[in-house]
């Protein structure tokens, strides 16, 4: 099985290249052209009784002007060497191969005119994809980790949510690839007529089931899954200036976008330049298995009194998402559907294990990519070193996320298999938190 490997010498490289463009020209053939569709209004469908429109935000000429944000320098530290291939931009990344935009969504918003929801996954969890475009308005970034034979399965998936799936998919969702070097592709099997042929024979009607995604590559050859990579990519592929890095089973309550534009508009005519940098905190729960995850704050609080609903990781990590004043957020119901700041405050040494999700900008730290979903505290790293940066943290007062319905309890076997990686992940958090010390500074709050 032929596999492509980072070469050092130009010889080598060159033969890469050429090697890359014929796998790249058959991904090409193997790419989908969706015919032009009628484009039905993106509703979200709570039960039989309910429904949320989001079509109405999406239409709708802004009311309000924001001011014309400058897009982000990336840091050299993260450029790595890239080459233009037809219609892709392919990155080698350390030990990875990024294809940026491999589908880019049809639509695309201006630059400061929406807010990119960012995200990453196996191929088993891009269906969820299609939840939360459904809920966002605005565009979806999603950065897809496919070593091995797991990448035609990737692609089949995506093909069937694009074109079997709700329109806002095609509409609103770009699609990034990530794999190993060693683990890439083969050209014999893309190239086999038996595979192009189950590729194009997607049946709608038939469903997901019949696309037959057998493939385990990544648990098979078991490895780590590099979930900073793929968040760092996924966020910096957005053409937004606002971001939301977030994780593929957090679904966030409707309408967020258009409102908190409005939010930000209006904090720009009160406070031109903020006293120190600022992203804007979304609360996460977790709700009943037999339940749909509710979509407005009003459902939220109602399946909390009824004991259906629960902070996230309430049962396996508190700590992790207990934010100042939580019990009091809960009991507050904004008369209207306003999105306003609940509460201003820092990440601290009593913080120090909060993980929140947040909108903010690519002018904000990357997410460590040493560090693996496997060993945990993934983004805590980054969270030190916004305090380092003096940020202040906006918690919202009418937006959440939500966990795929089914509440999280601790798991005694998943602690035993993970204990290899955490003992890894934390001696190289060390490492990491010593180093943003020697960056910024120490700060004793932190």
């Amino acid at each position: 099985m032929a596999t492509f490997r980072c070469l050092p010498d130009s010889k080598s490289f060159i033969r890469f290249v050429i090697a890359f463009n014929v796998l790249l020209t058959l991904f090409n053939f193997l790419s989908f052209r969706i015919t032009p569709r009628s484009h039905y209004p993106c509703v979200l469908v709570e039960d039989n009784n309910k429904s949320y429109s989001l079509e109405g935000s999406r239409k709708q000429k802004v009311a309000w002007v924001l001011p014309a944000h400058p897009r982000p320098q990336v840091s050299t530290e993260t450029q790595n060497v890239e080459v233009t291939i037809g219609n892709w931009t392919v990155e080698v990344h350390g030990n990875f191969m990024l294809i940026k935009n491999y589908i880019r969504a049809e639509l695309t918003p201006g630059f400061n005119e929406s807010v990119t929801f960012t995200t990453q996954g196996t191929h088993p969890f891009l269906h969820h994809a299609e939840v939360i475009c459904q809920r966002w308005d605005g565009p979806l970034s999603v950065a897809v980790y496919a070593p091995g034979t797991d990448l035609l399965d990737a692609i089949k998936k995506i093909s069937f949510l694009q074109q079997c799936g709700n329109s806002c998919v095609s509409r609103n969702v770009s699609w990034h690839l990530v794999y190993d070097l060693n683990f890439g592709p083969s050209i014999e099997e893309l190239n086999n007529p038996e595979n192009i042929a189950r590729f194009f024979s997607i049946n709608c009607t038939a469903g997901m089931k019949a696309l037959n995604l057998s493939s385990n590559f990544r648990e098979a050859y078991r490895l780590s899954y590099p979930i900073n990579l793929l968040r760092n990519v996924a966020r910096l592929q957005a053409e937004t200036y606002y971001v939301l890095s977030s994780d593929i089973e957090l679904y966030p309550s409707v309408n967020i976008v258009s409102r908190f534009l409005h939010l930000v508009a209006e904090e720009t005519g009160v406070t031109a330049v903020p006293s120190a940098p600022r992203v804007y905190h979304l609360p996460i729960f977790e709700v009943s298995a037999n339940l749909p995850a509710p979509a407005t704050k009003r459902e939220l609080v109602s399946l909390l009194k009824q004991k259906k609903a629960t902070f996230f990781h309430k049962l396996t990590c508190d700590k992790c998402q207990r934010y100042p004043r939580r019990n009091e957020w809960v009991k507050i119901l904004p008369n209207n559907s306003a999105l306003g700041v609940f509460t201003v405050t820092k990440r601290n040494k009593y913080l120090s294990s909060w993980e929140p999700i947040y909108i903010g900008t690519n002018n904000e730290p990357l997410y460590n990519e040493h560090l693996t979903w496997e060993g945990k505290r993934d983004k805590m790293s980054q969270m030190y070193e916004l305090c380092l940066l003096n940020y202040d943290i906006y918690t919202l007062d009418n937006a959440f996320l939500v966990h795929a319905p089914g509440i999280k309890r601790s798991n005694k076997k998943d602690q035993k298999w993970r204990m290899p990686y955490i003992r890894k992940n934390n001696r190289v958090y060390s490492r990491i938190l010593k180093d943003l010390r020697d960056k910024y500074g120490y700060r004793k709050d932190c």
